[in-house]
């Protein structure tokens, strides 16, 4: 059982992801990516973190997704770029090893040849995040919303350059939850009622 979860910041999908774990009795996967990457590689942990879900445009390769992924380090490899291959290995080798929700790091593509794969996009209006992270991040109402729209662009140009597709498009998950309404818990639940039709429908 693999599913993924790209998420809008502030909208809880790393919440709601952990609660799905645990509801479905399988494990997550989140800031452990970067840890199984460094461990998998010659990258230092601290490098794979640093690097974590940042678009940096290098300006250097023109090859497909696809290729980059698969090619060896046989060029001299930007750091971002060297930390993306090490987390495509490792989301691959921890999705072939046990099921898991995987949140973000292009997961859903990375995985989509998985026939069991469920993906799923949350995402909540923004005045309702900024106040979700205000609480969370003690921050004030203006910060809170910079560094929302912040985080999601990083996200957007990540996903987009990685993947040549377009984060938040619903074409590329089964299924996209707006968590304005309702707390991770409910969401949870929701999700975990959706994965269980499908498998009870295969």
């Amino acid at each position: 059982m693999i599913i993924t979860i790209e998420r809008q910041y502030g909208s809880g999908g790393e919440k709601t992801g952990e609660l799905l774990a645990q509801r479905l009795d399988i494990a997550y996967f989140d800031k452990e990516i970067p840890t199984v990457a460094s461990k998998e590689s010659n990258i230092e942990e601290k490098v794979c973190k640093t690097y974590d879900e940042m678009f940096v445009n290098t300006g250097i390769y023109s090859l497909l997704p696809d290729a980059r992924a698969a090619k060896a380090t046989e060029y001299r490899q930007p750091l971002a770029e060297q930390v993306y291959l090490a987390e495509f290995n490792a989301v691959r080798k921890l999705a072939k090893e046990q099921s898991g929700v995987f949140i973000g790091r292009c997961s859903d593509y990375i995985l989509k040849e998985y026939a069991n794969a469920v993906h799923f996009f949350v995402h909540a209006p923004i005045d309702v995040r900024v106040e979700r992270v205000c609480q969370h991040d003690n921050l004030n109402r203006s910060d809170a919303e910079a560094t929302i729209r912040k985080i999601d662009r990083e996200r957007e140009k990540y996903y987009n350059y990685y993947t040549s597709r377009k984060w938040g498009d619903i074409c590329n998950y089964n299924l996209s939850i707006d968590t304005g309404r309702i707390e991770p818990d409910d969401a949870a639940i929701l999700l975990e009622q959706y994965v269980k039709s499908i498998s009870e429908a295969v």
